[in-house]
């Protein structure tokens, strides 16, 4: 995967849905793995690692 990567999904209409997303880093080294969650231009959850192979859950319920 490039260096800097982003990923759009539309999710349509979100009442009460949750809305999560986990990603892992497949490679050994530094760097940065930032998952951010968007609404409406804005990031409303944002999470981050720098672990080698780190995982990254952001969960998020619209209205929170």
């Amino acid at each position: 995967m490039p260096a800097s990567y982003k990923q759009q999904v539309d999710t349509g209409f979100l009442a009460m849905d949750t809305v999560t997303a986990v990603f892992q880093k497949m490679r050994a080294g530094q760097g940065q793995l930032k998952v951010d969650i968007v609404q409406d231009g804005e990031v409303v959850k944002s999470q981050n690692t720098t672990a080698e192979y780190g995982v990254v859950t952001v969960n998020w319920v619209p209205g929170e």
